[in-house]
């Protein structure tokens, strides 16, 4: 049985084990699960560039066709010894369990498989069959603690050179949500706004950061009045992540 804990995902991605030839990454931080799963893509050596070596699926497009997912990972690669089948927006689709649970049984040889998945329930579907197979491996992607953001903020800060007064990491804590990409998206332009100190300090925070949680509510309404059911999922996501109620944006639709 191949599962990890919240704590334990990024040292694993860092060094992936080979023998796993099933990567899931689910959770509700969906910047998260998305930025992991490109990191993960990159250690795998492969061109992400070139349709030949990455093939890049949809869950629901996987569902729709029952047996695709298969077909792809039994294909023997044309320019490479290896091919990676990135599954993007999985979920509770039957075809997508049964496809990867028939890839458990008999590994693919040729073929690497990424899934990334919403909040999938302990037990069931799709997390339950790569969580008790011994060739795949799920990685569950929660939204960042303190921690997790001080770790973003002095990747961001030591890509730039610079650094952060305590005051200013405290103001910009307060302002980062529950998304990953969300919240690495203010800090780089936070980084950029104060392009040329050596320093960032609290007025800079104050002038330029916005509040990750308020965004993801305005989004969130928007998406509903315009009928864009996966925008929805996404920004509603990112507002109950970040501490809104979800009340709040369905009484405002």
């Amino acid at each position: 049985m191949a599962q990890k804990k919240g704590y334990e995902v990024d040292s694993w991605l860092a060094r992936p084990d080979p023998s796993m030839g099933i990567v899931l990454l689910y959770g509700p931080d969906r910047g998260l699960v998305a930025e992991r799963a490109k990191a993960f893509a990159a250690k795998t050596g492969l061109p992400l560039d070139d349709p030949f070596s990455v093939v890049k699926l949809d869950g629901a497009e996987v569902d729709r066709d029952a047996g695709r997912l298969l077909d792809e990972a039994r294909t023997v690669p044309m320019f490479s010894d290896r091919r990676l089948l990135w599954v993007r927006n999985a979920s509770g689709q039957k075809a997508l369990a049964d496809d990867i649970k028939a890839l458990t049984a008999e590994p693919a040889r040729d073929a690497i498989i990424l899934i990334e998945a919403g909040d999938l329930k302990k037990g069931t579907g799709l997390r339950a069959v790569v969580e008790a197979a011994g060739n795949a491996v799920a990685l569950p992607c929660y939204a960042d603690e303190a921690r997790d953001l001080d770790t973003v903020i002095d990747d961001e800060l030591r890509k730039a050179g610079m650094s952060m007064t305590l005051d200013a990491r405290q103001a910009l804590r307060r302002n980062l949500g529950g998304d990953r990409l969300a919240s690495r998206g203010e800090i780089e332009k936070l980084v950029l706004y104060a392009h040329g100190k050596k320093e960032i300090d609290v007025d800079d925070v104050n002038a330029l950061s916005g509040d990750v949680s308020g965004a993801s509510f305005d989004a969130a309404v928007d998406a509903m009045l315009d009928g864009k059911v996966g925008d929805f999922d996404i920004a509603f996501n990112r507002h109950c992540q970040s501490g809104g109620h979800p009340f709040l944006v369905l009484s405002s639709a």
